[in-house]
């Protein structure tokens, strides 16, 4: 006696379960390996990297560090990079927030061969400004109503400024002024409208030599 069918439950051919099971295997295999891969990809810092919880200078040269949580600045700038060859990383999960106080920044570099990226700021006066600097990435940033540039770049040269969503500049959403040698690519800027003026939302080059803007 067939017990399957004396149970009176329905009784799917093996033509079809077969395949469907090999399905089932295969995406449980996938869904195992993207998640297993996930935190190590997107959230886990290089091998001695620095833990930074607190708006402050960043002095080191070749340091990686990487903010670990949310910060609130009104008033004041947060990050000041002074060392040479370091990295600054956001990793797309913390935010930068201040109150658009005149005169501050969310991150302030004067070091040379510097990467800010992965920052989440809202309301900073200037979102990033390079002041100084020599071949230095800003790159893969949401920078979020500023009331003057979202990214400022003064007296500098051989600046990259790639890939950063730029949304509702007041001013410029990049400003590069006195700068050499430095290029604006692949950047999204989405302006505004303010009342009683208007918000330019685009790039803005003043008296600088060999600077390029590309798609």
């Amino acid at each position: 006696m067939n017990q399957y069918k004396s149970s009176g439950l329905p009784v799917m051919p093996l033509r079809y379960s077969v395949p469907l099971l090999v399905i089932c295997i295969v995406a449980l295999g996938i869904l195992v390996f993207v998640f297993s891969l996930t935190p190590t990809v997107l959230f886990n810092p290089p091998s001695g990297a620095i833990n930074v919880t607190s708006c402050g200078i960043l002095g080191l040269n070749d340091a990686y560090y990487y903010l670990n949580t949310s910060l609130s600045f009104p008033g004041v700038t947060c990050f000041t990079i002074v060392g040479n060859n370091t990295v600054f990383d956001g990793e797309n999960r913390q935010n930068l927030t201040s109150d658009n106080t005149p005169g501050t920044f969310a991150v302030l570099v004067f070091g040379n061969n510097v990467t800010v990226k992965g920052l989440n700021i809202t309301s900073a006066y200037t979102g990033i400004k390079v002041q100084k600097s020599i071949g230095s990435l800003i790159t893969l940033n949401f920078i979020n109503l500023s009331d003057y540039s979202n990214i400022y770049v003064n007296d500098s040269s051989n600046i990259t400024v790639f890939q950063n969503l730029i949304y509702s500049p007041s001013w410029a959403g990049v400003y590069m002024e006195s700068t050499l040698y430095s290029t604006v690519q692949q950047n999204f800027v989405f302006g505004r409208e303010l009342v009683g003026g208007n918000s330019f939302g685009g790039i803005g080059l003043l008296a600088g030599n060999r600077n390029k803007v590309l798609d």
